[in-house]
């Protein structure tokens, strides 16, 4: 029965096709085959799927027994499996080349989310697709990372983004398949990553040994990118619970107190919640109910809020918050204005530029009913990508 109090938010969430899809593929009693014939007699179609549930057939293939899928589905299931374990396995090639970069160059690493499941879940490499490697590193050291990446023959995606101070992490990109997600926080809005570090395992990727958070930690990490500023796509539901399955206990009071620190309490009860009322997955009640209690500031709620929505207004929201932990962390590369932060978040070169483009963009909608984006705003104030 769903808490109304601490229940997940409508339009958060699958539902339907897609929820039992996600039930056939983690469960391992007789709710898996249920889901599944659920699934196939409410129409569902293997090889017409969205590109979020495309993702679990590998998942769903591993679970097959369990799921009672016939032999007809199986063969589609195994050729995903097979492709995913492919890609997989040229995604971590360079995932290991960057962090053998940073190991040398004499940074300490810890691999996140999908990667962090292949570290501690060695037989899923084929059932956890990946697209990149994301890989933590100190605040510290986010700048020579960078540096010793770019070296390296790493390029950002977004040539003309300054990350650094604004973003908790950059997506960087070296040939066809190399592909990684450098951190210097380890959930999206930013926050001290101390506890994290300290807390770190052993772990191995395609048999190098690496770093990886703490069961309580990686669930807070998958929980809150899934949920939080710039949501995931379901895949981070069957993450959640392979972690809440693991041998690993989780820590519930030092999860709430990392969540309340870090100021990613109400996306983490919301995350829990769903869990827990929608998948039956092993959470104490009292858990999501201690998160979204005070003290929690009205700015985290709006945040949250803000997080699931369409709109300039919801951005703005956001980026708020995020800027708030910057100013909470003591970032020394964070700006030193709200107007600054978002003329960087949005690639201009000075709190100047965005507002003049902010008339521009005024005047034009005035006028035409519509306005240039952002983006090209910027590049009308001269802001040109750095030279490779």
């Amino acid at each position: 029965m769903r808490d109304a109090a601490t229940g997940p938010e409508v339009g958060r969430w699958p539902t339907g096709r897609q929820a039992d899809l996600i039930v056939a593929a983690t469960a391992k009693d007789r709710r898996a085959a249920a889901a599944w014939q659920r699934w196939q007699g409410g129409g569902g179609d293997l090889q017409r799927l969205d590109a979020a549930s495309s993702r679990l057939l590998p998942l769903l293939w591993s679970n097959r027994r369990a799921a009672n899928i016939e032999a007809e589905a199986l063969m589609l299931l195994k050729g995903c499996y097979r492709h995913s374990l492919w890609m997989t396995h040229r995604t971590l090639a360079g995932g290991v080349a960057a962090l053998d970069t940073l190991e040398a160059t004499g940074i300490p690493t810890l691999v996140l989310k999908g990667t962090a499941i292949l570290a501690r879940f060695p037989g899923q490499v084929g059932v956890r697709p990946i697209n990149d490697v994301d890989i933590l590193v100190r605040r510290a050291d986010a700048s020579r990372a960078l540096a010793a990446l770019e070296q390296d023959g790493w390029r950002p995606v977004n040539p003309t983004q300054r990350p650094i101070g604004v973003w908790h992490a950059v997506d960087l990109v070296r040939t066809a398949g190399e592909r990684i997600d450098l951190h210097w926080s380890a959930t999206v809005v930013p926050g001290d990553d101390r506890a994290i570090w300290r807390e770190a395992q052993s772990g191995h990727v395609a048999g190098r040994p690496v770093k990886v958070p703490s069961a309580t930690a990686q669930l807070l990490v998958t929980c809150v990118h899934g949920l939080g500023p710039d949501p995931a796509p379901v895949r981070w539901i069957a993450d959640a619970l392979l972690i809440l399955e693991g041998d690993e206990t989780i820590d519930w009071p030092a999860l709430v107190g990392e969540a309340r620190r870090r100021g990613v309490g109400i996306a983490l009860s919301a995350a829990l919640s769903g869990l827990r009322s929608q998948f039956d997955a092993d959470v104490p009640a009292s858990v999501p109910r201690q998160l979204a209690g005070w003290p929690a500031r009205v700015l985290e709620r709006l945040a949250h809020r803000a997080a699931g929505r369409t709109g300039r207004g919801s951005v703005y929201a956001v980026e708020l918050h995020r800027y708030r932990r910057l100013r909470a962390i003591n970032d020394s590369d964070r700006a030193h204005t709200f107007v600054s932060h978002c003329a960087r978040r949005w690639g201009f070169e000075s709190s100047t530029s965005l507002v003049r483009a902010g008339v521009r963009r005024a005047g034009q909608l005035a006028r035409y009913g519509r306005a240039a984006t952002w983006a090209d705003l910027a590049q009308r104030e001269g802001i040109k990508p750095p030279a490779r």
